[in-house]
């Protein structure tokens, strides 16, 4: 393994320009990255359709789940995910509280 890593050169023999350099670069390109991937918007790209008098918006109440709400206003309970991809504020779709608003 030494002679493997005898012929690189480690970031302690930089001079502290380089490491400062170095550092920024690194820096700039991770927070260009987390820019770029927080400014493209997730949208649901294909909407659940939705069963007829269904609302476009629903306020969660007390004991809700997103199998119970799917499967009063869509076909079938385990298109979920349909909902939860319509709803991005949901960071966790086990975790929803009442009073948030889910746009179907």
């Amino acid at each position: 393994m030494k002679k493997v890593l005898k012929g690189m050169p480690s970031f302690s023999a930089l001079g502290f320009k380089q490491q400062l350099l170095a550092l920024t670069v690194g820096l700039a390109i991770s927070v260009g990255s987390i820019a770029v991937v927080e400014a493209a918007p997730a949208r649901n790209i294909n909407p659940p359709s939705l069963k007829a008098g269904a609302p476009q918006v629903y306020v969660v109440k007390k004991g809700d789940t997103l199998w119970d709400i799917s499967g009063k206003f869509l076909d079938k309970p385990w298109r979920w995910p349909e909902i939860w991809a319509s709803n991005r504020h949901v960071k966790n779709p086990h975790w929803i509280f009442p009073g948030d608003k889910l746009l179907l």
